[in-house]
């Protein structure tokens, strides 16, 4: 039977004195200790959870931030900024994101989720960057493929590099 730390606690004193007492043999004492462990809690579990709901609550910031009538404002004046300006500055960001992501990765190992959410960042960055790069490149076309096929090398060699699963997966 799995039981909380605390009932295990008192149920080992409680069996620990009524062996002291003679009430119990030290085989039967032994036989009830057995019967019994302490349930783990699953911090990983939580702290993906935890992630989860940190990107709702990030989802709901940026929706109110663009409800905003300043912010609404500011972004239609963003809107103007040359495509290979926002390229550049994706690029850039995403290098940033990318190597933060390894640093942490080697020094702070534990932190799966922190880690994977920078390189996560990184690699989303990187598709805006190639989107914007595009819409540069030729500002006729819709055509998105030649961009997707870009994208490959570029994430395989992240992945490669890093030894990510998480970027190999947006190579594939």
């Amino acid at each position: 039977m799995k039981i909380d730390r605390e009932k295990a606690d008192f149920l080992d004193e409680m069996i620990n004195h009524w062996e002291r007492e003679e009430i119990l043999a030290h085989e039967k004492a032994t036989e009830l200790k057995k019967s019994y462990s302490v349930k783990s809690f699953d911090w990983q579990k939580l702290a993906q959870y935890s992630i989860y709901i940190a990107l709702a609550c990030g989802v709901f910031a940026l929706g109110s931030l663009l409800l905003d009538q300043q912010m609404a404002a500011l972004l239609s004046s963003l809107y103007n900024t040359p495509n290979i300006l926002i390229s550049i500055f994706s690029f850039t960001l995403a290098a940033y994101f990318l190597f933060l992501g390894n640093k942490r990765r080697k020094t702070k190992a534990k932190q799966i989720f922190s880690n994977d959410a920078l390189l996560l960042a990184g690699v989303l960055l990187i598709a805006n960057g190639l989107a914007y790069f595009g819409k540069t490149i030729d500002k006729n076309s819709d055509n998105y493929a030649l961009l997707f096929l870009a994208a490959v090398p570029v994430y395989g060699i992240l992945g490669y590099r890093f030894k990510s699963k998480l970027i190999w997966a947006f190579a594939l």
